[in-house]
């Protein structure tokens, strides 16, 4: 089996010591470039340089393909990200919307309308006063109304049965409690030129005033019954 000189490629006996042509000295152990039998030749200094080279090239060919990769999901990474946040700055302007909405129309109208369903309007002899944020209505009855309170209370003989108004009032309270949110404190006052004096009221659905229970009006009741026995002890006196 003959070697060829790695240096200029001149066939030599597979013992020499020195290439005859170009004098290229063989290491021990060194064989050079071998042919064998069929004509291949290998040799012991080639490296697996074509397979590396091959993977290198399959390296750099799916380098870009990683990148590019990478590149779409930034993408679509942002465009999702742009996505909820478009989503999330519709909803809080929609929430700011109906906010804003339900104090400077929803509110408004709503009270309005209760007044005028429970007959708390300028017609019937009654003016309101609404504060919005605080969630309280206080209703004023004129000389005509406060005469006609009067008269209710009379033939009631200033007991604690409830009057025609004080109904209203008590449903007044329960339609803003079922169409608005919180919690609405509505009251009737009567206003002569000495001040004014709290008939009834409402803090929710509840009843917490009363006129009929409070000292003025046990004081009236108190007043009519002695005044109606008078009238009766004189009436059987005359007779006599």
């Amino acid at each position: 089996m003959n070697k060829y000189c790695p240096k200029c490629g001149t066939a030599v006996t597979a013992k020499a010591k020195f290439c005859p042509k170009c004098g290229f000295a063989f290491q021990d152990g060194d064989n050079g470039v071998k042919q064998d039998a069929a004509g291949d030749v290998t040799a012991q200094s080639v490296s697996a340089a074509p397979a590396d080279s091959a993977a290198a090239k399959n390296s750099q060919a799916a380098a870009p393909k990683k990148n590019q990769a990478r590149i779409e999901y930034d993408d679509k990474h942002a465009s999702s990200k742009k996505h909820w946040t478009r989503w999330v700055v519709a909803a809080v302007v929609a929430v700011v919307l109906i906010v804003f909405g339900y104090r400077q129309f929803y509110v408004p109208h709503t009270v309005e309308s209760a007044l005028d369903a429970n007959n708390f309007t300028a017609a019937k002899g009654y003016t309101a006063s609404a504060n919005l944020s605080k969630h309280e209505v206080v209703i004023y009855p004129n000389s005509t109304a406060e005469q006609k309170i009067a008269q209710e209370l009379t033939q009631n003989e200033y007991d604690t049965r409830r009057i025609a108004v004080e109904n209203n009032l008590a449903d007044l309270a329960r339609d803003l409690a079922g169409k608005t949110f919180g919690t609405w404190k509505v009251g009737i006052v009567l206003r002569d030129s000495q001040g004014s004096t709290l008939m009834w009221e409402y803090n929710g659905t509840k009843e917490t005033h009363r006129f009929q229970t409070s000292n003025a009006g046990r004081q009236l009741r108190e007043e009519y019954l002695n005044e109606k026995l008078s009238s009766n002890i004189g009436f059987l006196l005359g007779g006599l």
